[in-house]
């Protein structure tokens, strides 16, 4: 792949991934009224903090050799940043704090985050994980080749 196309997905990737960024804030400062999950994404800095896992991971995508592995890895990187924050939205939940709190206290911590960093991270590594089973197979396949 030339440099020029790899740049091309680098920029295309950062500029989707900050689109994204730019709409959650929107939706986040809009609506941080309405439920404490949604305020609490808001003011808790995560929607940065992912950000920045989100394009660690496109920059390092952009130095991998194979065409389909960066445009794999760019796309679930961009993905899953945006779709871990919907998942985080609809299924967070208000929960005690460990240890004997109340239900009613008003230490509340939610879950928000949790799922939003586990849906990313799992959008990043399902096509990792797959890269390599595809390799061992390939390389199992190539072996039973050679034996006689």
């Amino acid at each position: 792949m030339n440099l020029k196309r790899r740049f091309l997905w680098l920029f295309c990737s950062i500029v989707s991934l900050w689109i994204i960024y730019y709409v959650i804030l929107q939706y986040l400062w809009s609506t941080h009224s309405v439920t404490t999950g949604v305020k609490w994404l808001l003011f808790s800095g995560m929607p940065s903090f992912v950000l920045h896992l989100a394009m660690i991971a496109i920059i390092i995508a952009a130095f991998l050799e194979s065409t389909k592995r960066l445009k794999r890895l760019m796309i679930s990187a961009v993905l899953g940043y945006g779709i871990g924050f919907v998942f985080a939205v609809i299924f967070n939940a208000d929960l005690p704090p460990p240890g004997f709190a109340p239900p009613d206290s008003p230490s509340m911590t939610n879950n928000a985050w949790f799922i939003w960093l586990i849906a990313f991270l799992a959008f990043v590594l399902i096509p990792i994980v797959l890269e390599i089973g595809l390799r061992y197979r390939k390389r199992n396949l190539n072996k039973r080749e050679e034996l006689p």
